[in-house]
């Protein structure tokens, strides 16, 4: 790789950010970026570490200009939803969730991170069954929500139903 070339600096500052080097690898991924400033996975990787710095205006900054060279990316749907929900900006937070449940409705992690923004509970907060009963209605959908454990013990009585229901057989 050549130092004149922005995948030099976007795949130094990917490894940087492997390391949990989040400030080394927004400096990297801001000199791709200013070297290209299409450079899709430059921009998207920099706003995960703004995101993990907390950081969060900056990472919801990032995460637009992904979706604005490509409005159907699934992770910075979530990315900018999860900063949203963090900032206790509910109703942004949900809407990015749904716009990428409208584009792929069986994602699971859109799902579970809708729950918790439509409900407020995260963490070990307790759940209500109604409430998730209510979405699963809403979202007419069988699926089970997996991707927290807190979700899941939730839900734990639900799982066998529905993968069964889908036809999956995981005994």
């Amino acid at each position: 790789f050549q130092e004149d070339n922005s995948d030099f600096y976007h795949n130094r500052g990917f490894c940087h950010k492997k390391m949990n080097q989040y400030n080394l690898a927004i400096l990297d991924f801001s000199q791709a970026i200013k070297k290209d400033a299409h450079h899709f996975k430059a921009v998207f990787n920099r706003a995960l570490c703004f995101e993990f710095l907390g950081r969060l205006e900056e990472a919801i900054q990032d995460y637009t200009r992904v979706l604005s060279l490509n409005s159907h990316h699934m992770n910075s749907l979530i990315g900018r939803g999860n900063c949203f929900r963090n900032l206790e900006d509910y109703n942004r937070a949900i809407e990015d969730y749904s716009t990428a449940l409208s584009i792929d409705p069986f994602q699971i992690l859109a799902l579970s991170q809708e729950v918790m923004a439509r409900t407020g509970r995260y963490g070990d907060k307790e759940l209500n069954k109604d409430e998730v009963k209510d979405l699963k209605r809403k979202r007419n959908s069988d699926l089970v929500w997996l991707n927290d454990t807190w979700i899941y013990k939730e839900l734990h009585p639900y799982v066998h139903m529905a993968n069964k229901n889908a036809g999956w057989n995981f005994e």
